[in-house]
């Protein structure tokens, strides 16, 4: 009994990509598309369409998060009209959407509760998810693999929860071909909410997708400061990010890397010697 899964956050999905993101997701539930899914949170139009599919919903209402800190997060998620309580050592809120839909599958395919719930207060950490790869003067390192506008905001967010009190630097380098058009030149400066500091990695190669324009970094940077932090700094060389970093190690701050490409080779440089091990 093979069956068809698929997740779909629509409040994720960037203002020109709608379209085709539900003519997908109506393709895989076996619909065929009609008018072009709305900028409503949860999709509510696109559950219309695709009545008659199991689908289990979930969005800004269930889960709900109860509480979070450092170590852990409490969440409730709705099933079949009840409200489950569930405690995980995941934090940010994106996470908790991915776990949420882990667990209705769970819950769908026969899982019982008791047993979901014990599974999830200590999950194992994934490789370029919010991981600590080690100290530098005492600053903590991440990296992470958002990309996407609302990725990096949600890992800034999961990061801030994380550390509370220090500042954050955040070394960033949009590599994708959408990240490096102007498709998110508007969504990208404001997607640093909670960083202090950001270093952009301003890609020297075109972007591919030609009715596009390229990213406009010196506007990226002005518009960024606007939004009230602390400094912007707009590079292409590893060693202007190396010169970012010894400018700010020091106590009270950690730094996040975010890259779903090589940064310019940070991770492989001699640099990763010089971290205290995690």
């Amino acid at each position: 009994n093979k069956g068809k899964v698929t997740v779909l956050h629509p409040d994720k999905i960037g203002r020109r990509q709608r379209g085709a993101t539900e003519a997908c997701f109506l393709h895989v539930a076996g619909k065929r598309r009609g008018s072009r899914l709305p900028r409503l949170p949860g999709g509510e139009q696109l559950r219309e369409k695709s009545a008659g599919t199991k689908i289990l919903w979930y969005g800004k209402q269930s889960p709900t998060i109860e509480s979070e800190d450092s170590t852990e997060t409490r969440f409730k998620l709705n099933w079949q009209g009840v409200s489950l309580s569930f405690q995980t050592n995941i934090v940010g809120e994106y996470n908790i959407y991915n776990l949420s839909s882990v667990i209705l599958y769970a819950l769908h395919r026969g899982y019982e509760y008791p047993e979901i719930a014990k599974a999830l207060t200590k999950i194992a950490r994934v490789k370029r998810r919010q991981e600590l790869k080690g100290f530098y003067k005492g600053c903590p390192f991440i990296d992470d693999f958002a990309h996407h506008p609302r990725a990096v905001q949600s890992t800034i967010n999961a990061v801030r929860v994380s550390y509370p009190n220090k500042k954050l630097n955040v070394i960033f380098e949009p590599a994708s071909a959408t990240a490096r058009s102007n498709l998110f030149q508007r969504e990208f400066s404001e997607s640093f909410k909670g960083a202090d500091r950001i270093f952009i990695i301003s890609s020297l190669r075109p972007s591919p997708l030609r009715r596009l324009k390229p990213m406009n970094w010196e506007q990226l940077k002005q518009d960024i400061l606007q939004k009230g932090h602390e400094k912007v700094i707009v590079g292409n060389l590893l060693e202007e990010i190396f010169e970012f970093i010894e400018e700010n190690a020091r106590d009270g701050n950690l730094f996040l890397v975010l890259s779903n490409s090589s940064c310019l080779g940070f991770w492989t440089s001699d640099f990763v010697e010089k971290l205290d091990n995690a």
